[in-house]
This record gives C-alpha cells, sequence and structure tokens, in this order.
C-alpha cells in the first residue's frame, strides 16, 4: 500500500466495511486504522468506491463491525 499504511477491510457479498479511513490506495493518508470514521461501500453499484454509505446503511455497517470484531479480538487478522 503506498505510504507503508495499513487498513483492515472486512466484505460480504456486496458490501465492503473499511475499518479506518484514508488508510487505502484511493484516499490520501489521514485516518487511523480502527478508528471511525469508517467507510462502507457497495461494490455491486459502486465498484470504484466513491460513494461512502456508512451513514446511509447502519444495519450492514453493524453487521460488519460485529464481524470485523470478532475476528480483530479473536486474533484471526493480519
Amino acid at each position: 500500500l503506498p505510504w507503508g499504511g495499513a487498513f483492515f477491510a472486512i466484505g460480504d457479498v456486496d458490501w465492503k466495511l473499511v475499518l479506518g479511513k484514508g488508510w487505502g490506495g484511493r484516499e490520501k493518508r489521514g485516518g487511523k486504522r480502527f478508528a471511525r470514521p469508517w467507510t462502507l461501500f457497495n461494490l455491486a453499484e459502486d465498484l470504484g468506491e466513491t460513494t461512502d454509505l456508512y451513514e446511509a446503511k447502519p444495519e450492514i455497517a453493524e453487521k460488519l463491525e460485529l464481524s470485523a470484531m470478532q475476528i480483530i479480538t479473536a486474533g484471526k487478522s493480519r
């Protein structure tokens, strides 16, 4: 990744939740990993990840967040 940064993302079919803002290749470096605000994308409709739907789809974001936190706390993430 650019700038030597790292981020954590989790997906479920058409959705991708990025836990951290400003760490991906498309954004300027800025946020902290595992610190809000996070971003949610519908990859079926927005493959370029241009529209953040985190606030518009809180139920999907919450479901993915729970899954991500279970993985992180279990020590299964890299």
